[in-house]
């Protein structure tokens, strides 16, 4: 069945598009009579019209709108960053439409091809999470004239202005962290990617440890892809380095998300957390305090990464310009019961 138009109405009720346009609008107008206003609604009615927001919008020449494009299939770290984009969008009379992009590009719903779909959508400039070194995005876009703002801490060359917590400096804020508690004897769990922030994880838990004269062990980085998953039962990596009884007395996690496993594997070799064996973890996830004891993690500043990338994207559609490059934003520390005191007793 075909969609009914404005044309059609205005052929129904015998009258012209501009005056079924404005007999049709939210508010009255004064050329169009009372009379003929409730004649032309009527026949729309029956016709089943549905005016089109957008256009509405447009003509009333007060309506902006910014589209933010956020990863499916992901656990929803970028949650409290949308929400703080939101409501900075909001206070600057913009409306944020949100949209997912699939983790797997060629699929129709990659950010290229999503980008490419906004030609339809009344959006004046694109805030999105990843994808900062893609190249067919940033093509899309320029192809619409859209700016694009990102928030990225996957990409190592961006493309886009892009926001990102400092990893290095979060990771050497959580070694340090166990190292003033008097842990020498760190273990770190990560994944087995090689994203940006991974590397930089990595380098800061070596970083802190060298310059406490600590050079870290090879085998005590453990690495394995089920660190992502908060629903792996075990990091089998991790488990065999706890089973072989080699000195430990924290353990720091590129993620929240490898905590339960690190946690559910020093307990069954009996070593209690955080009286044996501290533990940090790295996001401030929800999961961080429904874990026993509750977690002690880097905080990504989730709210200030929204905020920043979409005031800077809203600067950018009114005529700014913003260079090209990461802007590093620190995170914090949030000290909770994992992470304990100093041990109370000696490390096996």
């Amino acid at each position: 069945m075909a969609k009914v138009t404005l044309a059609d109405v205005a052929r129904a009720a015998g009258v012209g598009i501009a005056t079924a346009s404005r007999a049709l609008a939210v508010r009255k107008h004064r050329d169009v009579s009372d009379t003929t206003r409730a004649a032309v609604r009527q026949v729309a009615d029956e016709l089943g019209y549905r005016p089109s927001v957008a256009a509405r919008a447009f003509r009333s020449r007060d309506f902006h709108a910014v589209s933010i494009l956020v990863p499916e299939g992901l656990w929803g770290w970028w949650e409290p960053a949308v929400r703080a984009a939101d409501a900075a969008a909001r206070e600057q009379g913009y409306l944020a439409f949100v949209q997912p992009v699939l983790a797997r590009p060629g699929q129709g719903g990659d950010a290229a091809h999503l980008i490419a779909r906004l030609v339809d959508v009344p959006t004046e400039g694109v805030l999105i999470f990843g994808s900062a070194g893609d190249r067919g995005m940033v093509a899309a876009a320029e192809s619409l004239r859209l700016p694009v703002v990102a928030i990225d801490s996957l990409s190592h060359d961006v493309m886009v202005p892009t926001f990102a917590v400092d990893s290095q400096a979060g990771m050497e804020q959580a070694t340090q962290h166990l190292l003033d508690r008097g842990r020498r004897h760190i273990a770190y769990v990560g994944s087995a990617g090689d994203a940006h922030y991974q590397r930089l994880r990595v380098a800061g838990y070596r970083s802190a440890l060298a310059s406490a004269g600590l050079p870290p062990e090879v085998r005590m980085i453990v690495r394995d892809e089920a660190a992502l998953d908060r629903g792996a039962p075990l990091h089998p990596p991790f488990d065999a380095l706890v089973a072989s009884g080699v000195r430990l007395d924290a353990v720091v996690c590129e993620t929240d998300s490898a905590v339960p496993g690190v946690f559910r594997s020093l307990r069954r070799r009996g070593r209690r957390v955080p009286e044996d064996v501290a533990v940090v973890g790295f996001d401030d996830a929800d999961v961080a305090v429904a874990l026993d004891p509750p977690l002690t993690t880097v905080r990504q500043p989730y709210e200030r990464l929204g905020g920043l990338a979409i005031e800077t994207l809203i600067r950018d559609i009114e005529g700014g310009h913003t260079p090209v490059g990461r802007v590093l934003i620190e995170p914090t520390l949030t000290v909770r019961d994992s992470s304990g005191a100093r041990p109370t007793t000696n490390s096996r």
